[in-house]
């Protein structure tokens, strides 16, 4: 017997058994919930955080054994959050979050020297920077405008006044400002150094510091916030994430996912639809081609257009998987690898079948090296194809209904958001 189509059906790793029923795990307060995501705290501990949303989640890019961090995008503003914020209270979950950038103050400090007199003068300028406490690490912005210039003398001090009294508006929790200066003998005066932190609404410091005495230098300039409707954001190797904006991709500082440096943008010709992470590289997916950004480092990387003219019609389909980046396209599902990309389920459907699945509507996921991509369609009805990306690849269908699915990584589990009930099932 030759079956045409297999619902319900294990058809990958050399099986042919039933798919288990699903089983509900969650009802979450908020009923018209568009992403879930499973929050681990201490001990395994766990939330499921709920979004009308369409939200893109990251874990952070730094060694975080306490705080349990997360970094997003999708709502009114790219926000982060922890494990003490984000479970706060009775739920929904996330509970309360903080911007994620840190604003840079916008007023210059003022500056006078002390008394005194000495044969050997020194000429500098000061600044400031606002500091986040973000659960156990502080996150710094980008300096204020330069003080003007003050000429002292060694047996002078200078006090540094016009410090702001109190945090800018926002949700920022900006609790220190750090103050800086130029070093002596740069003819240049870019180039500051640490004196000292005060906690905010400390308005004046004295500065009778040698240069002997001074700490780090100043390594936030140009540090912005993201732009404040950025969205698709991904995290990529080296710890950098990115995210889009109408046709520009913008990218963090490495291992500092508060910090925006416009600098580091691209631009492409088309509307970005999504972003999906491979390694060192970026995949843009767009209203026209896909694009490949690849380096190490943000600012020094190149950017490729695919030559394969394979829109994506549906940014929730797509998903990073070992094999490359797979999204829904208008003629099946797109996969980019390194080297390589085209359209992996020519083997199964022509463009007109394609069709039928309403690939708009994809909602999909990789869990066990399989792609499983929702879709509501008015002649193939509402379930999930599910699809072995291998030469030949083997489909079969899963009978269910929904608006988000999540892999849980920690327990390899798989999760959808049932889109008939607004439950959260495990399947």
């Amino acid at each position: 017997v030759q079956a045409q189509q297999a619902d319900n059906v294990r058809l990958y790793n050399k099986e042919l058994k039933p798919w288990k029923g699903a089983s509900k795990v969650f009802t979450p307060a908020i009923l018209n919930a568009t992403t879930i995501f499973k929050h681990y705290g201490a001990s395994s501990t766990y939330k499921w955080l709920t979004f009308v949303e369409d939200v893109d989640i990251c874990m952070p890019p730094t060694a975080d054994t306490s705080d349990y961090r997360l970094y997003y995008s999708g709502q009114a503003t790219p926000r982060k959050t922890n494990w003490t914020l984000a479970s706060a209270g009775a739920g929904p979950y996330p509970n309360d979050y903080l911007e994620m950038g840190v604003p840079a103050p916008t007023a210059a400090p003022s500056v006078a020297a002390t008394a005194g007199t000495s044969s050997t003068a020194d000429t500098r300028a000061y600044v400031y920077t606002y500091v986040s406490t973000f659960g156990s690490i502080k996150e710094e912005s980008a300096p204020s405008p330069a003080s003007a210039l003050v000429t002292i003398t060694t047996s002078q001090s200078v006090n540094v006044t016009g410090l702001p009294a109190s945090a800018p508006p926002g949700k920022y929790n900006i609790t220190h400002v750090r103050i800086y200066r130029t070093i002596a003998g740069d003819s240049t005066g870019s180039n500051y150094a640490f004196v000292t932190e005060l906690a905010i609404g400390t308005t004046s410091y004295n500065d009778d510091l040698k240069a002997i005495q001074l700490g780090a230098a100043l390594d936030t300039i140009g540090w912005l916030p993201p732009p404040s409707t950025l969205k698709g954001l991904v995290a990529m190797a080296g710890g950098v994430l990115a995210g889009f904006v109408g046709n520009t991709i913008y990218f963090s500082q490495p291992y500092f996912p508060h910090a925006w440096p416009l600098r580091y943008a691209m631009t492409v010709p088309y509307q970005i639809i999504g972003l999906g992470s491979m390694g060192t590289s970026l995949v843009v997916m767009t209203e026209r081609f896909p694009y490949v950004i690849s380096g190490n480092v943000p600012g020094s990387m190149s950017m490729e257009q695919v030559p394969v003219p394979q829109p994506c019609v549906s940014k929730r389909s797509i998903v990073a998987a070992q094999t490359g980046v797979m999204y829904a396209s208008p003629e099946g599902i797109m996969q980019i690898a390194p080297g390589s990309a085209g359209v992996i389920s020519k083997p199964l459907f022509r463009r007109i079948e394609w069709q039928d699945y309403s690939p708009s509507t994809m909602v999909s996921a990789i869990f066990d090296s399989v792609y499983f991509s929702f879709f509501t369609s008015p002649t193939q009805g509402n379930r999930a194809m599910v699809l072995s990306p291998d030469d030949t690849p083997a489909l079969s269908f899963f009978l269910a209904q929904a608006t988000h699915c999540h892999v849980d990584i920690k327990e390899s589990r798989f999760y959808f958001l049932n889109s008939q009930d607004g439950c959260i099932y495990e399947a």
